[in-house]
């Protein structure tokens, strides 16, 4: 009886020998025989060893996402935060006003993006505070909807099958199961048929995979 299994091509290392692998872990290194790890690669023209997932070219506007998700939720959690620079100037301050003024301003650093400055001028009297911290200037939603479409463009799959919302930029979605149809046609058939192509090749015929039909509810294989 064969049985194949999924090993984590984060661990796997190809050896020196021709078609020879094997698994480092932490606690020890497993060794496996020539032939025995079919490797199946995606093309990439700078890693003839390994290849390269084809949602490396969306890893950029994934941490875009993040970043901006994450700038965004230290703002909020950073309660104390005021984000301007604050001047005066003048003799109308006195020193303990000056001192009491800097220490309020230095008590309102949080632990988030923004820090407030408090600057001191002898000279004509005046007062000017000059916002640093506008989040509502930082683009969030624009970062966040770009991002989002280039990722969905990156996984190929339509974004009404996974239950996201967008703002109509991408296609329409049109009758769902055309959609799930056009996806399997276009998108999930030919990444089995080079699944198939690659480790069936290693297989005798009596071994070989396949992958059952995907149907939706009232539809017939067409093989039946």
């Amino acid at each position: 009886m064969l049985r194949l299994e999924h090993l984590h091509a984060r661990t796997v290392r190809r050896k020196l020998a021709p078609d020879t692998y094997c698994q480092v872990l932490p606690e020890r290194t497993i060794d496996f025989a020539e032939g025995e790890v079919i490797h199946v690669k995606m093309y990439a023209p700078e890693s003839s060893v390994y290849g390269l997932p084809e949602y490396m070219g969306a890893l950029n506007a994934l941490l875009l996402n993040e970043q901006a998700t994450l700038f965004r939720r230290k703002y909020y959690v950073n309660g104390a935060h005021m984000g301007f620079i604050l001047f005066t100037s003048g003799a109308d301050l006195s020193d303990e006003d000056i001192a009491e003024l800097r220490k309020k301003v230095g008590e309102s650093k949080g632990v988030g993006n923004f820090k407030s400055l408090y600057l001191h001028f002898d000279g004509e009297g005046q007062v000017e505070l000059k916002p640093v911290g506008d989040f509502a200037k930082d683009d969030f939603e624009q970062i966040k909807n770009i991002s989002r479409d280039d990722i969905i463009s990156a996984h190929r799959v339509p974004p009404q099958i996974l239950a996201v919302l967008t703002d109509n930029k991408l296609p329409a979605t049109g009758d769902l199961d055309k959609v799930v149809n056009l996806y399997n046609t276009n998108v999930v058939k030919p990444l089995q048929i080079d699944l198939l192509d690659e480790i069936n090749y290693h297989l005798e015929e009596a071994q070989q995979i396949s992958f059952d039909p995907y149907l939706l509810p009232g539809m017939v294989a067409p093989d039946a």
